[in-house]
């Protein structure tokens, strides 16, 4: 979690905020030539507005885009003329288990919802968005090949399950589990793959071996993105690091902390320089070697390797052919080489096993080999090309020129949803953004497309999701009908490679943004350039009037620094995220030792010493206080909130079966909990190696606290925790 307050932590939670600073305004500003830069925090260069994933590529594809609703300054759904939204009004109507129409809602019931589709919205390249456009995007949403962050798929729509297993006998009410077949077969696959690593005799597919090195490649790269412009802020002032590559190939262990015996405490202390940094070396094994190993890579290679790859003359060419600057141009090989060693250690037959189990590509390769086992169901399902259901039913459209009791400037379309009972979430979930088709699905399919029973998606087909969907055109080069459309340097051959060029995202207004409501102009403001960078420079950044916004950590000093700068000005504003503290019942499995750990932790203190006080609140619910969900005036849980009377911890732990023991001490010289022979041995992990964390004293104080009670808690550090977990 950054100190930065753009990731909060909790437990019983906390929510920070974010410091937006820009120039003040003196009306100078060229609004047709000169263009507007805005800062950025590093991208993964994925902007398709139904896969990407980071915020900041989010915000870079949101550009481009509108979407069915909006919210307005009260957090209520929005749409209309003055709205740049594809829908022009709203009904709901909610219907009890007789089909009468009912105020308050019936669970056995029915909710539709009606939305009037404006007329005459253009996309960025003016082509028209017609009901067609909708549909497309709701069906891909909807479709079970669908891997994206959008959750649709989870509000119950009329004739969705029928729809997903291609089943005419599915109900509504129906729990048929199609999905676990799939992913039988996948876990299969990927043990061949482990057995195979581990020298096993094992019938591997080698077809499968390239999707784990190709989807491990791409975690490899998100890394890099995560690192390289944040480096700095999280490792410079606990480590010895002058470049991202180090922390990078610290982040993906390959480096790792020099540790000496302590012959006085029997355990190890990490070494620190003279200045109290951490000391590091480059991990001479493989990551998972038994210490003293021989690995494939020696620690002397990644450093000749880098050098290799940075040569004058390497940074040169480099520069000559993507006219860049030096800076950039020795990021750019060292982030290729860096990945390239990170890539070819943990893609040895000895490590697979390792990449199965702990990183993320774990879980994508299972979804890959799931979605490929989907596809051949859903194709087994077909009879000569035809789906066994071919629409959902609670999705209908139809045409008025009237609607919620008022006429209209003619003939409209209207999208029609009935879900079963009542989902207060439901119109959010219908808010979804609204990319073009003709983009986005093939030539083919966009011709097929007829509104009724094709809708310009392979149904299921992970192929289609894969090749067509995520084309790397289309996730490098957003196209939507947003306020500003992708450009270039200098306005010509827009790609994606001049859409983001060393390091600055430029855009273009939309001429046709106007057309999205009869009260929305076009923007003012010709040009908008985001420029990457990392979060320790942004302030730097306003203070030299290289751009023209940004948000800088909300710290102290930031503010202090803000303040005492005539030309820029500040607001703060609440983050949507938030953080908290879990705990594995895998390792906890007594519900009231859990209860007791939580009731023990303070988290009113990361607010008070880690933040300061005013930029960051404790929160009560796992959900950002900018939620509309968020309830009003909510307190802890009466059995959850922080207990400052040990008897409350004591009580839960011998509740659950725990008795202090006679004879055994903990390291804190207090007779230890026993149960079953075992003693009460939990360890407290830090998602990193720093321990500069919100969490981090919070959890020491905890430890202190149960120890002296019989807990025999550790506290640690662990850069592959996120992977582990």
């Amino acid at each position: 979690m950054k100190k930065a307050l753009k990731a909060v932590v909790c437990v019983g939670l906390c929510c920070a905020m974010f410091s937006g600073v820009g120039c003040k305004g003196g009306g100078n500003l060229d609004t047709e030539s000169r263009a507007l830069l805005l800062a950025i925090g590093a991208l993964d260069k994925n902007f398709n507005p139904f896969f990407s994933t980071s915020q900041n590529d989010a915000e870079i594809a949101s550009m481009t885009q509108i979407s069915m609703l909006t919210s307005d300054e009260n957090g209520e759904p929005a749409c209309g003329d003055d709205w740049p939204t594809v829908v022009q009004d709203y009904t709901v109507t909610m219907k009890d288990a007789a089909g009468s129409v009912t105020s308050s809602g019936d669970v056995n019931g029915t909710t539709e919802y009606q939305f009037l589709i404006k007329n005459g919205i253009k996309y960025s390249d003016g082509v028209d968005l017609t009901i067609k456009d909708v549909l497309f995007n709701l069906y891909v949403y909807l479709d079970p090949a669908y891997t994206g962050s959008s959750t649709i798929y989870s509000t119950d729509i009329q004739g969705l399950k029928a729809y997903r297993a291609q089943d005419p006998a599915l109900n509504d009410d129906s729990d048929a589990d199609y999905e676990s077949g799939f992913y039988t077969d996948a876990r299969a696959r990927v043990r061949k793959l482990i057995d195979w690593s581990n020298n096993d005799e094992s019938n591997y597919s080698e077809e499968d071996l390239n999707t784990v090195k190709k989807l491990f490649r791409e975690e490899a790269e998100s890394d890099w993105t995560t690192i390289e412009t944040s480096w700095a802020e999280t490792y410079k002032d606990t480590y010895s690091f002058n470049a991202a590559w180090e922390a990078y190939l610290y982040n993906e262990g390959l480096v790792r902390v020099q540790y000496r015996n302590n012959a006085a405490t029997g355990g190890k202390d990490a070494v620190k320089d003279a200045g109290g940094k951490y000391v590091t070396t480059l991990q001479p094994n493989v990551q998972g070697s038994t210490e003293g190993e021989e690995g494939r890579i020696s620690a002397q290679h990644f450093i000749e390797e880098i050098n290799s790859a940075t040569t004058d003359g390497k940074v040169s060419a480099y520069m000559n052919e993507n006219h860049c600057d030096r800076d950039y141009a020795l990021l750019q090989l060292q982030r290729e080489c860096a990945i390239g060693l990170v890539y070819d250690n943990y893609t040895e037959q000895s490590q697979i096993a390792n990449v199965l189990q702990y990183w993320a590509t774990a879980n994508n390769a299972l979804e890959a080999f799931a979605a490929e086992a989907r596809t051949e169901y859903y194709n087994g399902k077909k009879n000569n090309g035809q789906l066994a259901v071919e629409t959902i039913s609670g999705i209908t459209t139809s045409k008025t020129t009237n609607f919620n009791g008022r006429a209209l400037d003619g003939e409209h379309d209207v999208l029609k949803i009935v879900i079963n009972g009542v989902d207060p979430k439901a119109i959010w979930n219908f808010g979804f953004v609204v990319a073009p088709m003709h983009y986005y699905s093939d030539e083919a399919h966009a011709a097929a497309a007829d509104g009724r029973t094709h809708f310009g998606v392979e149904m299921g087909d992970s192929n289609f999701f894969n090749d067509v969907l995520k084309a790397p055109d289309k996730n490098g080069l957003p196209v939507g009908a947003g306020a500003y459309k992708a450009s270039s340097a200098d306005g010509n051959n827009v790609s994606k490679s001049t859409f983001c060029s060393n390091n600055v995202v430029y855009f273009e207004r939309n001429s046709y943004f106007e057309t999205t409501g009869k009260n929305i102009q076009n923007a003012k403001i010709k040009y908008v350039n985001y420029k990457v960078m990392g979060d320790d420079k942004i302030l730097s950044a306003l203070q030299k009037g290289e751009i023209d916004y940004g948000t800088p950590n909300a710290t102290p000093s930031n503010q202090n620094a803000v303040s005492s700068a005539e030309h820029l000005t500040s607001g703060y504003y609440k983050t949507g995220g938030y953080g908290y503290v879990g705990i594995n019942p895998k390792f906890v499995p007594d519900v009231e030792v859990r209860q007791a750990i939580m009731r023990a932790m303070d988290t009113a203190s990361i607010v008070r010493n880690y933040y300061g006080g005013n930029l960051a609140e404790v929160i009560y619910r796992p959900m950002s206080t900018t939620s509309w969900a968020y309830p009003k005036n909510v307190t802890a849980y009466p059995d959850a909130a922080y207990a400052a009377d040990d008897k409350v911890i004591t009580d839960l732990v011998e509740a659950a079966g725990w008795s202090r023991s006679t004879t055994e001490k903990n390291s804190a010289g207090k007779p230890v909990y026993m149960k079953g022979g075992k003693k009460l041995e939990i360890t407290f992990t830090i998602a990193g190696e720093t321990t500069d964390h919100p969490a981090y004293n919070m959890f020491q104080d905890t430890a202190r606290r149960l120890n002296g009670l019989g807990f025999e808690i550790t506290v640690k550090p662990d850069i592959q925790a996120l992977k582990k977990l």
